[in-house]
């Protein structure tokens, strides 16, 4: 077990926070963290490597970490190979490495850090953060702002890490990022967790019921039409003529919170 969060609380003056999260990380896996803004994903990140300190609970991290922060900011006065030599100056980091991903990604080691291009910058911070020697890899919306072709190469190194033993969790909004990459998901709203499991097993609890309006439903509505609702229900509590669900469209409805 390389991380486990026990009962973790953060609650901020205005109320919001994260209430109660626990959850297990094991070695060479990748945990996805899905969630609206304010959901919690940033706070309980930041919690688990000490950005922030928790209001209770218990983390317990067993190796060191390399992160990856929502805001991508680096020194604008600096130019590409200088926020290397910089970032060696810090952590371990294989240059080689960092190097190899800057070419793949097409950022010029001369380019200074001003002109980049948020997907630019997004990028040459992920070098940094994929080239540090580390047992977990903590990256907070590591896709944001990508092209397709840049997100697609990322998201290949980020199961590369988990190949070689490493663990992986990071933060998203994009559904389809998260089931091309991850082993399991915590879905988040509102600073709890609503489901945590497996991809394929989530996939497979929830199944879609078609209802009249006038119909009792217990699950969480998906749409709604002129004639009818689409509920996303468990399989276990559903009727015999229900259809299967997508992942995103589970995802969706229990991030909505409409119903159950």
């Amino acid at each position: 077990m390389i991380l486990r969060v026990e009962n973790l609380s953060k609650v901020y003056k205005n109320g919001k926070g994260v209430k109660d999260v626990s959850f297990e990380l094991k070695k060479g896996e990748i945990l996805s963290i899905l969630g609206p803004n304010g959901a919690g994903k940033t706070t309980t990140i930041k919690c688990i490597i000490g950005l922030r300190k928790a209001s209770s609970g218990t983390i317990t991290l067993n190796g060191n970490f390399s992160y990856l922060p929502e805001e991508k900011r680096l020194y604008r006065w600096a130019k590409v190979s200088q926020m290397i030599e910089i970032t060696k100056g810090y952590v371990e980091l294989n240059e080689e490495i960092a190097l190899g991903i800057l070419k793949d990604l097409k950022i010029s080691l001369l380019e200074k850090i001003a002109n980049l291009s948020h997907g630019q910058l997004t990028s040459l911070y992920l070098a940094l953060t994929l080239s540090q020697k580390a047992d977990l890899y903590v990256l907070d919306e590591p896709t944001w702002g990508l092209d397709p072709l840049s997100r697609s190469y990322v998201l290949e190194k980020i199961k590369e890490i988990a190949l070689e033993g490493k663990s992986v969790l990071y933060t998203s909004h994009i559904v389809e990022d998260v089931e091309k990459t991850s082993d399991r998901v915590l879905i988040m709203k509102d600073g709890y967790i609503l489901e945590d499991g497996y991809i394929d097993d989530i996939k497979e609890k929830y199944v879609t019921v078609r209802a009249r309006k006038d119909e009792e439903v217990a699950g969480y509505l998906y749409k709604e039409t002129s004639d009818e609702r689409v509920y996303i229900i468990e399989r276990e509590k559903a009727p015999p003529d229900h259809e299967p669900a997508s992942f995103s469209m589970i995802v969706e409805s229990i991030m909505r919170g409409d119903g159950k």
